[in-house]
């Protein structure tokens, strides 16, 4: 009877040890506001595209009020509305200037488009990282004071 006592206390806490995990993918952080403002964020990373490497066509993105973005998708420059709650972030779709980049318009257009799928959002290590709705990653930015 004893016996059976140990294998049920052991078996509730490896089951409370197992919940108590959370999977990364569904793992809620908190975005803040003001952790986004004063930043350039540049692209550091991307699920879709490749990111150029020359320096000055790299897209990047600048919250300049708690509402607005505005950025370089590459070749244009855009604004946006941005709703943030918490882990979750929403842009609007984006108004941007008219200029044709020939050799960037395949990565402008590819993120642009990734910036439509953005469900959530964290900051770990000056990294901003924006997720579709299943957490995976679309976007990753390095930040740099402005």
């Amino acid at each position: 009877m004893a016996t059976f006592r140990i294998s049920a206390v052991l078996f509730c806490c490896v089951l409370f040890l197992f919940s108590c995990q959370q999977d990364s993918k569904t793992a809620k952080l908190s975005l803040s506001v003001d952790s986004l403002e004063n930043v350039r964020w540049q692209l550091h990373s991307a699920q879709a595209f490749t990111i150029p490497t020359k320096g000055e066509l790299v897209p990047y993105i600048e919250f300049i009020a708690p509402d607005k973005v505005s950025g370089f998708t590459g070749c244009n420059r855009f604004q946006s509305n941005v709703n943030i709650d918490n882990s979750t972030i929403h842009f609007t779709p984006l108004a941007m200037s008219k200029r044709y980049c020939m050799e960037t318009a395949e990565v402008e257009s590819a993120f642009v488009k990734a910036l439509t799928t953005v469900e959530q959002g964290h900051i770990t290590d000056n990294t901003l990282t924006l997720l579709n709705e299943n957490g995976d990653m679309v976007l990753s930015f390095k930040g740099k004071l402005r």
